[in-house]
């Protein structure tokens, strides 16, 4: 199964191909100096992940397991990975760091981060972007400088493809739109989590749910900003 995005960094979520058009929950691991999971997945697709984790490391040479947020399809995998991964520091924002316990973790070694703190990871660095209630009040978006790959929780989830590939091909404006007003609402939230990836110099965004987007970025965040009229 497909599952580099760079060089350096890879999809190790879990991909179901019914009922179509098929959906992923999506987690991602980056290699460096240090090595860091972004997002777990849910408890039941857990397992799953550590396997696709140890096909390109061992577990015990996680250094971070970052979390965009605590819901379930996100961070509900946790404890599979720090069984895993005991050594690995779990990084979130502050909000949403006092919410391990509800996946049945107590890490031993917590990083809350706020909006605009960078960590670096050798190479790669990651700049934390809040995006406050595009799904949880703590969500954050984590924006990866080096390649440009923006790790943006659920903020452009897109369903499909019924067979598994890294990246999506062709328009995916309405599936976007779709599930923006399905899962976010067309809220000032929403606008404003939009107006921040406008901001930075993406070229592949990341999503929690579905293939990766490397074209009309622009495009679709222009098409998604026209469809959040609340303010």
């Amino acid at each position: 199964m497909e599952n580099q995005i760079t060089d350096s960094i890879y999809w190790v979520g879990v991909h179901f191909a019914a009922p179509a058009p098929g959906g992923s929950l999506n987690a991602f691991l980056i290699k460096d100096n240090k090595t860091a999971i972004i997002d777990t997945g849910a408890p039941a697709t857990a397992g799953a992940v550590v396997a696709n984790i140890k096909t390109l490391v061992d577990p015990k040479e996680i250094d971070y397991v970052i979390l965009t947020h605590t819901d379930l399809d996100h961070g509900g995998g946790l404890a599979a990975i720090l069984e895993a991964a005991p050594q690995a520091t779990v990084v979130a924002s502050e909000l949403e760091a006092g919410g391990f316990g509800m996946w049945g973790v107590q890490p031993a070694n917590i990083q809350a981060v706020r909006d605009g703190e960078v960590l670096s990871l050798g190479h790669h660095r990651l700049r934390f972007v809040g995006a406050p209630f595009t799904c949880t009040p703590g969500t954050m978006m984590v924006f990866e400088e080096s390649d440009g790959v923006l790790f943006s929780a659920d903020l452009f989830a897109s369903s499909g493809p019924a067979e598994w590939r890294v990246f999506t091909d062709g328009d995916k404006t309405e599936t976007l739109k779709m599930l923006q007003k399905m899962k976010l609402g067309n809220t000032r939230y929403t606008k404003e989590a939009l107006a921040r990836v406008e901001e930075l110099p993406v070229k592949i965004i990341a999503s929690g749910h579905g293939a990766m987007i490397r074209d009309n970025i622009k495009e679709y965040v222009d098409a998604l900003l026209a469809e959040t009229t609340i303010v």
